[in-house]
């Protein structure tokens, strides 16, 4: 009798491990079935959610996306890249994109704190400046300390870093912006491979586009003489290296966002204004000009503003943004 009640045990327990492995294989199976549709889902020509965070990369995706697909941009016209942080809506749009389109090089700092999350959606990051050539920030630091100034060696060293920061401004090289362009394309294609045709061709509609652009705006540069000029921050390099202006530029307000000139570099600016017959200050609409308007004051220069980012969303910004630039410069 013992015998027969421990068989039955025996027997009642096999049944449960079994019942419970052939559970397990079936939640298994459903993940990874999910996980299939979710990846085959865009090979049927489905809709892509595609999310860019500023209004450059917008331009270059509105000209390679399927008319079925979803465009929606983060940092809106108007407002700086290195400062925004993103709303909830903001947030949820990224949680249910497809495609993320970045510029990369730390421009995008506010992803940091939600890549985890995305990547546990199976949001798919683009950086833009993979196969770009980078240009380093090349400034030297302060010799001496201003009177009444203290740095303690934390604040110098995070200093230095600065300095080996990567210039993330490569969309004011047209051949740069092309490769953004190309980048975009690849992982396009890589989610759906149904339409490769059709952002293959838009794509190769768009960079000549930005070809006969780049071709015109050199032979407007090379016509003019550009006289000297300084810049509100230091966001121009790859605009000045590409049409072989980087000597025109013979000053800077702020070499990073945020920080202020000391008094010494106030009067470096106007000792440079005056010794290299500076004309021109270029601002910008997302920055506080109250320094340019007290170089204003006490020299002959004059403040004109520029926009390097966008003031608007379309997929002909970019083009115009870049023909913009080179009118700034030229007058």
């Amino acid at each position: 009798m013992k015998r027969k009640s421990f068989g039955i045990i025996i027997l009642f327990i096999v049944s449960i491990i079994t019942l419970a492995w052939c559970s397990h294989n079936t939640i298994i199976e459903t993940n990874i079935s999910k996980k299939m549709d979710t990846l085959s889902l865009w090979d049927n020509g489905k809709s892509l959610q595609i999310v860019t965070t500023f209004p450059p990369l917008y331009a270059h995706a509105a000209n390679l996306i399927d008319e079925n697909d979803t465009l929606t941009n983060l940092v809106p016209p108007g407002s700086s890249v290195h400062f925004w942080q993103p709303k909830p809506s903001d947030v949820l749009a990224m949680e249910q994109a497809d495609i993320i389109i970045t510029n990369g090089l730390w421009l995008e700092e506010f992803l940091e704190d939600y890549l985890d999350t995305l990547e546990k959606k199976w949001v798919r990051i683009v950086n833009t400046s993979e196969w770009v050539e980078i240009l380093e920030f090349e400034h030297e630091e302060e010799g001496e300390e201003e009177e009444g100034e203290e740095h303690n060696e934390e604040e110098h060293n995070e200093e230095e870093h600065h300095h080996e920061w990567s210039d993330p401004h490569i969309r004011l090289d047209p051949s740069h912006a092309t490769i953004q362009v190309w980048n975009i394309l690849k992982a396009l294609i890589a989610l759906d491979p149904s339409q490769e045709k059709v952002y293959t061709d838009h794509a190769s509609i768009y960079t000549n586009e930005l070809s006969v652009m780049d071709i015109a705006i050199q032979q407007k540069i090379t016509a003019q003489e550009i006289q000297p000029f300084i810049v509100f921050h230091d966001a121009y390099q790859y605009f000045l290296h590409a049409y072989n202006l980087e000597e025109q530029q013979v000053g800077l307000i702020q070499e990073f966002h945020g920080d202020n000139p000391s008094q010494k570099q106030i009067a470096e600016l106007i000792k440079t204004i005056q010794e290299q017959w500076v004309q021109t200050i270029y601002t910008e609409p997302q920055f506080n000009p109250s320094i340019v308007k007290r170089l204003e004051q006490e020299t002959w220069v004059t403040a004109k503003e520029i926009d390097p980012i966008g003031s608007e969303l379309s997929k002909d910004w970019y083009i115009r943004m870049l023909n913009n630039l080179a009118k700034w410069f030229i007058n």
